[in-house]
């Protein structure tokens, strides 16, 4: 089915379980290691902690959202001079929401319900650099 073999370490940052459930189910087929934290506070505190290859963030989360989150998170990469690629995943995505997940530096974007031929679209561009400055 030429799927490919690289195996990512993903941080999936949702607060709904049934999606997180889903989304998992997805990644670990696709042979990729899986962490689930509930919001952007929990994001950031464990970025700073373990290497990902990419994170998946919701948009709409309590404690702490998805654009927050990715702000945090950018800010401490440029002490780290890292740059993960951060996909937005939002239900309902606004222009003026695209033009926030765009101001807050996060690379691209999977509508909900997560479709998994997205998914493995949208990681097949984490595995090929395509985010990379």
């Amino acid at each position: 089915m030429g799927d490919n073999k690289i195996s990512l370490k993903i941080l999936v940052v949702e607060d709904n379980l049934i999606n997180q459930k889903i989304t998992k189910s997805f990644l670990v087929r696709m042979n990729h290691t899986v962490t689930i934290v509930n919001n952007g506070k929990e994001a950031v505190d464990i970025f700073e902690k373990e290497y990902f290859d990419c994170i998946l963030m919701d948009i709409q989360m309590p404690v702490m959202d998805g654009i927050q989150a990715t702000k945090s998170i950018r800010e401490k990469e440029k002490i780290k001079k890292t740059n993960i690629p951060i996909v937005a995943v939002s239900a309902n995505l606004m222009v003026e929401e695209e033009t926030k997940i765009i101001d807050a530096g996060m690379n691209d974007f999977i509508p909900k319900p997560i479709n998994e031929a997205q998914l493995k679209n949208v990681l097949s561009n984490v595995i090929n650099h395509k985010y990379s400055k």
